[in-house]
């Protein structure tokens, strides 16, 4: 890890342009493009009916309480191999309903954002589609003429209790440094159509010791990004920081921790510097 640290001095300095990565010409600070709010991490999914059991999903609410902690097994979780991954690709194929693509396109905006078709329950599938559309809306009443917006997303779990969403964009104010990048996430019940916290029921403090502790799998960026990524979170990036930041997990601050589900396990999006892309994708291996 050492061959990483004089890079990552280098990188930081570029950090200092950060501050006003969102300040507009006439020193006017432009809102977060990421939804605002966020859910309780106490957030409980609804009692699901028949064999459907809820998992947990991020949604735009209030600030977070933490209930006691949930043991962690004495060891660690072997990671979802590709049978697995095949297994999950082969179970979203069956299931009756799917997850389609709306797009908006005009100078300037390219966003491609979810939408769910076919769910039995179709007061629980016009929640989740409004959920999602009204971000996105908010987020575009925001960008001006000469303002750049994109998004997209990725499908993190499909089954018939949970769907995890993880939406990856960018945008660029006028005047502004540079453009930034963002994500941010969503974890449905299907029971409910409420968005809420997988930090429900964990131990915040031992998940940021697992991060601390370098206990995770980077999931986006090359080899040599990812080495900077991991040096960051575990040797530059302070403890109470980012222990803080786990309490907060899922409240919707556009720094903040946000959580969803891989393969059946628990990730993370955490915030880093801008020249290790101003986000990262975390698994936090051996937590389910």
């Amino acid at each position: 890890m050492k061959k990483y640290s004089s890079k990552i001095f280098c990188l930081f300095l570029l950090c200092a342009l950060a501050a006003v990565a969102c300040t507009s010409v006439d020193g006017g600070v432009r809102s977060s493009p990421l939804p605002t709010g966020g859910v309780p991490a106490t957030a409980t999914p609804a009692e699901p009916e028949a064999t459907l059991s809820a998992n947990a999903s991020p949604s735009p609410q209030n600030t977070p309480t933490i209930t006691p902690a949930i043991t962690p097994p004495p060891t660690a979780t072997p990671a979802a191999g590709p049978q697995a991954a095949q297994a999950d690709s082969n179970q979203a194929a069956t299931l009756a309903y799917s997850v389609v693509t709306r797009s908006i396109k005009r100078d300037g905006i390219s966003v491609d954002y979810p939408q769910v078709e076919g769910l039995a329950n179709a007061a629980v599938q016009q929640t989740i589609n409004d959920t999602i559309d009204q971000a996105v809306q908010n987020a575009l009443a925001d960008i001006g003429k000469e303002d750049t917006y994109s998004l997209n997303f990725e499908v993190m779990t499909q089954d018939e209790q949970t769907l995890s969403l993880v939406m990856k964009g960018g945008f660029y104010y006028q005047g502004s440094a540079h453009p930034a990048a963002f994500a941010y996430t969503y974890n449905f019940d299907l029971a409910t159509g409420q968005n809420y916290s997988l930090m429900a029921g964990r131990d915040p403090a031992m998940i940021a010791q697992a991060v601390q502790d370098g206990k995770i799998t980077i999931l986006n960026g090359d080899e040599e990004m990812k080495g900077y990524i991991l040096e960051y979170l575990t040797q530059v990036l302070a403890p109470e920081t980012l222990g803080a930041a786990m309490v907060q997990a899922d409240n919707g601050a556009a720094d903040g921790v946000m959580t969803f589900m891989k393969d059946g396990q628990l990730c993370l999006v955490l915030p880093v510097t801008h020249a290790l892309g101003d986000y990262c994708l975390v698994r936090i291996d051996g937590v389910q």
